[in-house]
């Protein structure tokens, strides 16, 4: 995924909010609670899978303390929308 692309979880919403027409204002916190919690799993899940695939490369897996970019931030160069503006 590139720079200027959306993540999944940020392409899902959009594509709900131009399906549905109408949500009842009582229900907006909770829909923004399940995608914020969404968007917390997503960047996890990233982060993870990018720290598994460094150490998996590495001869030796102690090494990857001392690698330069960490999950944290990998996720924020290649998905997080306020470092990417």
């Amino acid at each position: 995924m590139s720079n200027n692309k959306q993540s999944s979880v940020e392409w899902l919403v959009k594509e709900i909010n131009q399906i549905i027409d109408f949500i009842p204002v009582n229900k907006w916190d909770e829909i923004r609670g399940v995608v914020q919690q969404a968007k917390a799993m997503h960047k996890e899940e990233i982060e993870t899978a990018y720290i598994s695939g460094v150490i998996s490369e590495m001869n030796n897996p102690l090494d990857a303390i001392n690698y330069k970019i960490d999950g944290e931030q990998y996720y924020k160069e290649r998905f997080d929308p306020d470092t990417l503006a």
